[in-house]
């Protein structure tokens, strides 16, 4: 088998990039060592919040970060409505907005500071006193003093977004292998000539993009030790579907994703190096509380799922996204962290064009954790 692009990994940012680039023409497979779309990605709660995620860049960053985040979340007002029409499936994206709650003077101020950065960005965030939040979102702990609400931020539900995109990439041609690992990349000289599977199967390519999440360690080719880590995150889902949340709602501690289907996503732990996909009762039973500390209503709803995830994480908390210094055709597009679901449509939109010849832009490249 031959294809002009390989692409090792089927979740949603490998999925992403195999839709923008047959939408270019070009012959595209995609190897997944599980189902597509399941794995990190189905346990994402799908927060598309790139104005509270700046908080977690050194400051240098943020502005990038930020233009990228956005141009992302401009992607996913597109490719929405394309997947609907083009599979029938509906993803959930909901741009209802996404609230910061604050206990204390602290938070206050540290929401008041981001506030003051969005708007330096061209953003328009609002602060807002606790008689303007009850009226935006009655049923909220009388604990929280003040919020910052951003009106254009929102969510998606990826299991919806993921399922859609398989569907609309097989009906564009593209070859998806499940169920099969990548044991090892074929070279002559500085180009990859084929990826071979656990199955035997030899695929030629023209191109290859490591797409695979934590798994992408096992094809970093560049000096010194591949940069990704995993940071374990547990959630849970609650049935609140009468509860009246309507938007993303943060705090210090948890955050809250209201879903069509009447699910409520509450997350999420963080446990570094920990790559076990098993649950935690009393990490469990602190989320819980956690959502009943933001909604003391959600103390009637009943838990109706819990699961874990691996978030592939970097040192900086950005992706690497840009074409190997070593191998002249292998692209790497993984490390996303917490923001895999937000960023799928912009890094999709990026490996397009580094494959197209385009130089790895400076926020992403590999060789930043050289030495």
């Amino acid at each position: 088998m031959h294809a002009d692009i390989v692409i090792i990994g089927g979740g949603l940012i490998g999925l992403a990039i195999a839709h923008r680039l047959a939408g270019d023409g070009a012959d595209v497979c995609l190897i997944e060592a599980g189902q597509p779309g399941a794995g990190t990605t189905s346990a994402a709660a799908g927060m598309l919040c790139p104005g509270f995620e700046l908080a977690h860049f050194a400051a240098e960053k943020q502005e990038s970060f930020h233009r990228f985040a956005m141009a992302s979340l401009a992607g996913w007002r597109e490719m929405a409505p394309a997947l609907a029409e083009a599979t029938g499936i509906h993803i959930d994206l909901r741009m209802s907005g996404a609230l910061g709650l604050a206990a204390n003077e602290k938070e206050l101020a540290g929401f008041s500071t981001l506030a003051g950065r969005l708007s330096d960005f061209g953003r328009r965030p609002v602060m807002l006193s606790r008689d303007e939040l009850d009226q935006l979102q009655p049923g909220l702990h009388e604990r929280f003093r003040g919020a910052l609400y951003l009106a254009d931020e929102g969510q998606v539900d990826p299991r919806l977004a993921a399922t859609s995109m398989v569907a609309a990439c097989e009906a564009m041609g593209v070859r998806i292998i499940g169920q099969t690992n990548v044991t090892g990349l074929d070279k002559e000289g500085d180009r990859v000539t084929a990826v071979t599977t656990g199955d035997g199967e030899r695929v030629a390519a023209g191109q290859v993009i490591a797409a695979a999440g934590l798994a992408s360690r096992n094809f970093w080719l560049e000096p010194g030790p591949a940069p990704f880590f995993s940071i374990k995150g547990q959630a849970l889902s609650l049935a609140a579907g009468a509860a009246g949340l309507a938007c993303v709602i943060r705090t210090s501690g948890t955050y809250l994703c209201p879903k069509a289907d009447g699910r409520l996503v509450v997350g999420a732990t963080e446990e570094r190096d920990i790559e076990t996909l098993t649950t935690d009762e009393d990490r469990l039973d602190s989320l819980y509380e956690g959502a009943a500390a933001i909604a003391p209503g959600l103390k009637e709803c009943a838990v109706t799922g819990a699961w874990a995830g691996l978030r592939p994480t970097t040192p900086d908390r950005l992706p690497v996204i840009g074409r190997s210094l070593r191998v002249r055709n292998l692209i790497y597009a993984g490390g996303h962290h917490r923001n895999g679901i937000l960023l799928a449509p912009a890094t999709a939109r990026l490996v397009a064009a580094i494959a197209g010849g385009a130089g790895n832009p400076a926020l992403t490249a590999p060789d930043r954790f050289a030495g």
